[in-house]
């Protein structure tokens, strides 16, 4: 839409300088207007008419002067092109639209970055409780291991008693069956 707006504009200024063109043509003055195109003269001398009646016009380096001969009025401009203000007017409008495009990035930098420190504080707190919650496991794990460490050793110790005792009762169980047995063959004999 704005490149529209710039576009007609350029336009518009390309066409005042068609009307402007054709009203001098329609009117003539008296006057002689000089235009020099694509170059910038340094300095533009203009002498009365000489012996044979004309004007001579030198151009050397300095600043520009212009002198009024008896008949008519001289004047020098600058006009670097045909079509300098519709030039002018493109440049402002790309431009503007350079601004504008680098106000687009600055803004769509800055969006990045924010959600960039936004990712880094959440991966941050991410982080932090995925360190507790490990640091929580592991010291749940020790205590596991704890716990089994001393079940095993109560298990072990136990195991180690009931056997130390069931040998004991069989060898109790031995004795009194020798026992018994040496004093069967006692009564019978």
């Amino acid at each position: 839409m704005k490149e529209e707006a710039d576009a007609h504009r350029i336009q518009e200024m390309e066409d005042r300088r068609r009307i402007q063109h054709l009203l001098a043509m329609t009117n003539p003055t008296g006057q002689e207007v000089t235009y020099f195109k694509k170059t910038v003269p340094e300095r533009i001398a203009v002498r009365p008419p000489t012996a044979a009646g004309k004007s001579t016009i030198a151009a050397t380096a300095a600043t520009t002067t212009t002198t009024t001969a008896p008949q008519r009025v001289l004047r020098t401009a600058f006009l670097p092109s045909e079509k300098t203000d519709s030039l002018l007017l493109v440049v402002e409008s790309l431009r503007a639209q350079l601004e504008e495009q680098r106000a687009l990035s600055r803004q769509q930098i800055a969006t990045l970055l924010e959600d960039r420190h936004v990712m880094e504080e959440e991966n941050r707190i991410r982080y932090a409780n995925t360190d507790a919650e490990r640091a929580r496991l592991a010291d749940q794990m020790k205590q596991r291991e704890d716990q089994l460490h001393t079940v095993t050793r109560d298990y072990l110790t136990l195991k180690h008693q009931s056997q130390q005792i069931q040998r004991r009762m069989k060898e109790d169980n031995e004795a009194l069956l020798k026992q018994n047995r040496d004093l069967s063959a006692a009564v019978q004999r």
